[in-house]
C-alpha cells in the first residue's frame, strides 16, 4: 500500500485525522473534509460534501475561493452532485504545501458557516451522524444507513464473483485485446513514430477484453492479463519484423515467407540481429508495464477483495 506523503503527514498528525494510503479524512470545526496526495509533486486534493447545497450558495462560495486561486495555487475546482473538489498545485516545499491546504481549508469552513452549509454523506448527501470509512482503496465520510447498504451490495458482488465467469473465455478476451493492442502498435510505427510507447495500451484493452468476454474475477486474472500483454507486445515486434522482410526492396519477400521466417527473429542469430529485436521488446515491456502497472495492481485488489470492502477508521 502505498503510504502517506510528506504534505499530509504533519496535517494527519495535527488534526488528529483518519488515515489510508496517500489520503486523510476527518473533521475540521463542523465540517468533515478529505484530502489526497497519489505521489510528491501530484496535485493535492481536498473534497467536501455538503448537504442541501443550493445553485446560489454554491456560486457565492465558488466566488470567494476563485478570489484566492493564486494563493493557494488552485488548478481545478469541480463541483459533483453535492460533493466539491479542489485541486491544488504541488510544489518542492512539503511545509509550503501544507500551509496552503490548511489555509483553503479554513478559508472553506468560513465560507461555510456564513452560508450556512453542512457537511453531508459523501454517498447519499444526507444530514446525518457521519463516520469515517475506506470503500476499496478511497476514504470518505458517509452515514450508517449508506455503509450498510455498501457492504451489503459489496457482499453481493464478492459471492457473485466466485462463481461467475469463465478462465477460457477471459483468457480468450485477453489474447484478444493484447493484439488490438498490437496492432495500434504497427500503426504508430508505419506513421513513423516510437511504437514502444502504445505498450501500455495493450495492457488496458488486454484487461478489457477479460471482461468484455466475461472470464472469473478471481486470483488468476491479473496473471493471466499479464501474460496476454507479453505475448501482445511479442505479436507486435514479430509482425513488425514481418513487415519490414516485405518492405523491404533488397529482399522482397512475400507475405507468407515473411510470415515464416518472422519469429526466427527471436533465436535466429545468423539471420537476424536477435540483440536489437529482443532490445525493441524489452522497451515495449517496460511501457507496457510502466502504463500498465495501475491496471495490473487495480486487478489484484479487485481479486483479493480490497476493492469491494468497506471499513470504518
Amino acid at each position: 500500500m502505498a503510504k502517506l506523503g510528506s504534505t499530509l503527514q504533519p496535517l494527519q498528525a495535527s488534526w488528529n485525522w483518519k488515515q489510508h494510503g496517500t489520503s486523510i479524512v476527518g473533521k475540521r470545526a463542523d465540517w468533515w473534509f478529505v484530502i489526497g496526495q497519489s505521489g510528491a509533486l501530484q496535485p493535492i486534493v481536498v473534497s467536501a460534501a455538503l448537504a442541501n447545497l443550493q445553485p446560489t450558495s454554491l456560486e457565492q462560495l465558488k466566488a470567494a475561493i476563485l478570489a484566492k486561486r493564486k494563493l493557494y495555487k488552485l488548478s481545478q475546482f469541480d463541483n459533483k452532485n453535492h460533493v466539491l473538489t479542489f485541486s491544488l498545485k504541488a510544489d518542492f516545499s512539503s511545509a509550503k504545501n501544507a500551509e496552503r491546504v490548511e489555509l483553503l481549508v479554513e478559508d472553506l469552513i468560513v465560507s461555510f458557516r456564513q452560508l450556512g452549509l453542512v457537511s453531508g454523506c459523501q454517498l447519499c448527501a444526507g444530514e446525518q451522524a457521519l463516520h469515517a470509512v475506506r470503500i476499496g482503496e478511497n476514504t470518505a465520510a458517509v452515514c450508517d444507513a449508506c455503509h450498510a447498504h455498501l457492504e451489503e451490495q459489496f457482499s453481493g458482488i464478492v459471492e457473485k464473483n466466485e462463481v461467475q465467469g469463465n478462465y477460457l473465455t477471459g483468457l480468450i478476451g485477453a489474447l484478444l485485446g493484447a493484439l488490438a493492442g498490437s496492432a495500434l502498435w504497427l500503426l504508430v510505427s508505419y506513421l513513423g513514430f516510437y511504437a514502444s510507447i502504445v505498450g501500455f495500451v495493450i495492457a488496458f484493452l488486454a484487461q478489457y477484453g477479460y471482461r468484455l468476454f466475461k472470464g472469473r474475477v478471481s486470483r488468476a486474472m491479473p496473471l493471466i492479463v499479464a501474460v496476454s500483454v507479453v505475448l501482445g507486445v511479442l505479436a507486435a515486434n514479430v509482425a513488425e519484423v514481418a513487415i519490414s522482410l516485405v518492405q523491404d526492396p533488397e529482399i522482397g519477400m512475400s507475405w507468407a515467407d515473411a510470415i515464416h521466417y518472422a519469429p526466427m527473429a527471436l533465436y535466429d542469430t545468423e539471420l537476424f540481429y536477435v540483440g536489437q529485436v529482443w532490445g525493441g521488446i524489452a522497451i515495449g515491456m517496460l511501457f507496457a508495464f510502466l502504463g500498465g502497472w495501475r491496471t495490473i495492481r487495480g486487478l489484484i485488489a479487485e481479486t483479493r477483495g480490497v476493492t469491494y470492502q468497506i471499513e470504518t477508521l
